[in-house]
């Protein structure tokens, strides 16, 4: 593999205008979406955010946000959506459906949203994990629209030295089932994301997967190379690039692998 630093998570993840990239995993799927919506807002591209699962206040709180109700007229939420897009550069798309939990609206509206293409990129938490940094998948999970260009399946390197139960990991049982490893190291990430039952599961005909190792800096650097190392080895031809990451401190080391 060669790799290489670059400036922004846009530029790790190689976001263009037109892709709708949707976060599946662990490890920090709603701070790479804060992320990438400032920076690309930054740098004049407009961010539709959403989400196929739960999200909660950390999103409301952060991004401008557009509320609807379900039942609301489609036709007036696309002209309140363009208004919002072009006033705002960014909008978070939600309806509430519990106390300080949201839910995005239904997927073929997205699909009928990202057709007209009212915002440049679209960034979907299509996956929850309950604040952990590792997870496997149930049956209904994740849930990936078929329109999504880019799938990024994403672990928390803070899982590393960890059993694999509560707090580092979400469904253990799953994950025990893939890997079948008490502990978790570099091996039962790359286990884990590597997986059809894991980071591979439901990815789109023609979308590119783009694996992302966040918070990089809370291990050995030596663990966390043998963590891409080891997903290199597992990871379908397909799959182009890993990225090393610590999200919220803007560092972003891009892995190019020679198998593709």
């Amino acid at each position: 593999m060669t790799s290489g630093l670059k400036a922004t998570l846009a530029d790790a993840l190689g976001i263009a205008v037109g892709d709708v990239v949707a976060f599946t995993g662990g490890g920090g799927k709603t701070s790479a979406i804060l992320c990438l919506t400032e920076e690309l807002r930054r740098s004049g591209v407009s961010v539709l955010a959403t989400t196929t699962t739960l999200v909660g206040e950390r999103f409301t709180s952060t991004l401008p946000t557009l509320t609807v109700d379900a039942d609301h007229d489609r036709k007036d939420l696309l002209t309140k959506l363009e208004s919002h897009l072009r006033r705002e550069g960014a909008t978070l798309l939600v309806r509430p459906v519990a106390k300080s939990k949201y839910s995005g609206p239904p997927v073929e509206f997205l699909r009928e949203i990202t057709s007209c293409a009212m915002a440049d990129v679209t960034l979907i938490e299509a996956d929850g994990a309950r604040q952990r940094p590792l997870k496997a998948p149930a049956d209904h999970e994740p849930v990936i629209p078929a329109f999504t260009t880019i799938v990024v399946p994403m672990a928390g390197l803070d899982a590393l030295g960890q059993s694999v139960s509560a707090p580092a990991v979400h469904r253990p049982e799953l994950l025990l089932a893939i890997s079948g490893e008490s502990t978790v190291g570099p091996g039962v990430v790359a286990d884990v994301l590597a997986s059809p039952e894991g980071g591979m599961k439901g990815i789109p005909k023609g979308a590119r997967v783009r694996p992302l190792l966040n918070k990089a800096r809370s291990v050995d650097h030596a663990d966390a190379l043998a963590t891409v190392d080891s997903l290199d080895a597992k990871l379908p031809a397909c799959v182009d690039r890993i990225i090393l990451a610590e999200i919220l401190e803007s560092v972003f080391t891009v892995f190019h692998r020679d198998r593709c």
